[in-house]
Formats: C-alpha cells, sequence, structure tokens
C-alpha cells in the first residue's frame, strides 16, 4: 500500500474508528494507549511513519525547550551534556526548537532557585534539567507536574520526581567500577584514599553518595583488607597545604579515588608535591582529565557518556511531544566506559559531532 493508504484503511487494519487514526496522525485528541499501539503498529507496517512525523511537526510550529544544568566551561562535565543536547538539535532541525539556557552556580543554592523561578515564569513546552540540590529539584518538578509540563532528567535520578525518563550512568556500580580498578592497580600493602568534595550548603550532590556507597560496599566484600582512609577538599580553595598535610601523615597512600569529575586536581596537586607512584582512578572524560590521562598522571577514567545522556534527553521530549510516546524507559542507564591512555585517541571525539575535544598528542 505504501504512503498511498487511506485513513479508513489504516482504521479497518487496526480494528479502530477512522476518527482515532485521524486523532493519532494529526496528534490532536486524547487517544487510548491501546488504540495507540494498535494504529502504530499498522502505520509502521504500511510504511506511513513519515507523514505522522510531518503532520505532528507541523502541528508544533516552535517548541519551547527549557535547559537547566550548572554554569559550564569548554571541555567540562556539563558541556559535554550541553554538546549532545545541541547535536540532538541540529539534526532534528526539521522541528523549530527554541532553546532557552539557565545556568546557575552549582555552588550557590540561591543561585539553583532562581533558575528554577525563570524556568516556571518562562512556561516552556519541554524541560530538560540537570539536578544539584535534591529538595529544591523535587520542588521544581512539582510545579512542572501541576502544568502538565513534561521534563527529562540527564546526570541524576532524584526519587520522588516524575521525569518522562532519567538518562544517568548507575552511580552505584560506577562507584563498585571504580573500586576495583583501584583494587586491582594498587600494590598490595598499600592504603587507598577516596577524595571526597565538601558540600555545598552542607548537601551531599546527588550522585556522590551513592558512588560512595558502591564504592564501600566493593571494599567490604573483598577477602583481604586494605586500609581506606577518607579525605575532603574544596573545589572552590587552595588545597595545596590540606594535599601536603595528608599525604605527610599517611605515606603509605598507594591510590586515590576522586568520585567527581575533578580528577586532576589530584593529579596536579601530586605533582606540585613531587609525590610519585600513587594510581589515581577519576570521573568522566573532560579537557583536563583527558591531558593528564594522557600524560599518565591519572591512570584512568570512568566515563559516564554524558553527549549521549544530552542528545537522547532531546530525543525523548520530541518523541513524547511529536507521538505521545512515554519514555524510552524510567531509567535509562548510559554506558559506563573505562578510559585509559591506551584507548584514549578512540574518545578523541564528540558525540557525533567529529570534532576534536581532546585532540591526540
Amino acid at each position: 500500500m505504501g504512503k498511498k493508504v487511506s485513513i479508513k484503511q489504516i482504521a479497518e487494519m487496526a480494528g479502530v474508528s477512522a476518527g482515532t487514526v485521524d486523532r493519532i496522525i494529526h496528534n490532536r485528541g486524547k487517544v487510548s494507549e491501546r488504540n495507540m499501539e494498535a494504529v502504530e503498529r499498522v502505520l509502521k507496517e504500511v510504511g506511513y511513519r513519515s507523514n505522522i512525523h510531518n503532520s505532528a511537526v507541523g502541528y508544533f510550529r516552535q517548541l519551547k525547550v527549557a535547559v537547566t544544568m550548572p554554569q559550564t566551561s569548554w571541555g567540562d562535565y556539563w558541556w559535554l551534556i550541553d554538546s549532545g543536547i545541541r547535536h540532538a538539535i541540529d539534526e532534528y532541525n526539521d522541528v523549530s526548537i527554541e532553546l532557552e539556557l539557565f545556568y546557575y552556580n552549582q555552588f550557590n543554592i540561591d543561585s539553583y532557585r532562581e533558575a528554577y523561578r525563570k524556568i516556571l515564569a518562562a512556561r516552556p513546552d519541554a524541560v530538560i534539567i540537570g539536578p544539584s540540590f535534591t529538595e529544591e529539584t523535587r520542588e521544581l518538578c512539582r510545579e512542572l507536574d501541576n502544568m502538565h509540563t513534561p521534563y527529562v532528567m540527564v546526570d541524576s535520578v532524584v526519587t520522588g520526581t516524575r521525569p518522562l525518563t532519567y538518562l544517568c550512568a548507575d552511580a552505584h556500580a560506577a562507584g563498585r567500577i571504580q573500586a576495583e580498578i583501584l583494587n586491582q592497580i594498587t600494590p598490595p600493602g598499600k592504603a587507598i584514599a577516596l577524595f571526597e568534595a565538601v558540600p555545598v550548603n552542607n548537601r551531599e550532590p546527588v550522585n556522590t553518595g551513592k558512588r560512595k556507597q558502591g564504592w564501600v560496599e566493593y571494599f567490604s566484600q573483598q577477602a583481604s583488607p586494605r586500609a581506606l582512609i577518607s579525605s575532603t577538599y574544596s573545589v572552590l580553595e587552595k588545597n595545596e597545604a590540606h594535599f601536603a598535610a595528608f599525604f605527610e601523615a599517611h605515606p603509605d597512600i598507594g591510590g586515590i579515588a576522586v568520585q567527581n569529575s575533578r580528577a586532576y586536581m589530584a593529579a596536579e596537586m601530586l605533582k606540585k608535591l613531587n609525590i610519585e607512584n600513587i594510581a589515581i582512578v577519576g570521573f568522566d572524560l573532560t579537557e583536563r582529565n583527558a591531558s593528564c590521562l594522557r600524560n599518565r598522571e591519572i591512570s584512568a577514567l570512568i566515563c559516564q557518556n554524558p553527549e549521549l545522556q544530552g542528545y537522547q534527553a532531546v530525543i525523548a521530549i520530541l518523541e513524547y511531544m511529536l507521538y505521545k510516546r512515554p519514555g524510552i524507559r524510567k531509567v535509562s542507564y548510559s554506558p559506563i566506559d573505562i578510559v585509559l591512555a591506551e584507548n584514549l585517541p578512540y574518545y578523541s571525539a564528540t558525540f557525533g559531532s567529529g570534532n576534536n575535544i581532546f585532540p591526540v598528542a
């Protein structure tokens, strides 16, 4: 039949009324999930999907999508998520998407709240949320639920919210992976240090607690115990004196776990203190982390594919807004990659763009 199949024929094949098919094709009026699935199955069989897409795109002359995430700079973790979002918008340019960005200072809770107030005032058609503070995120999501505004969450799972989907890495599994790598590459008899950032406003970042839980769980299950030492550091202040005192007090450290995207800070500090032969395992293939990995100042990075998260966030919104399809899965975990100096060259381009972020030396 091809694309010339009539609405009446589609209705007969799906076992629904012609009016139901018309509502689905032109994205107007409510249709039961059962009828939606039956009609979409027939549309796929007869090759009518592109017509649905054109009709839906025509219905949304312009889709206003708000994005809120921490302020970022080139090559950082959140810049990579932003890059994935923009790549998806470029790829699906037949849909006119107006992107409104509401950045916040992740070390200032008032900045976070202000960004959320601006989003609600803007009344977007959909929202992509990169959360930092749990309670404030829940409050924003409750307001969006009341406004019937769909939203997608990237990077973290915030319980008590109802996004189309969560797009993130499994933080608990990532913590276990980090622990296992360090346990294998740290010489026997050497201690391992866990470096944690000082919480902002006495609140731990959403993912940190889950990573630490996985990390501690892994070592608690090992037959051969190893000395584990925890220490905090500030992401806003100089840490040289703190690190110097820490390593003087613990000369038996053979491995360091940094549970955020700032593993480069530990690598740079060891270099300043002329301390060698300590393995460092951190998170995320940011520009500064990649540079340290290339120079073998960091042993391994656990990559959460942030570009893919940003890309899929846009797709989830388009799937819902254009076709009323729910999210991919309630929680859609991105692959967790282990990046070493040896395979770093294969990660030298952004997701799908072909532009080198981390050029190979």
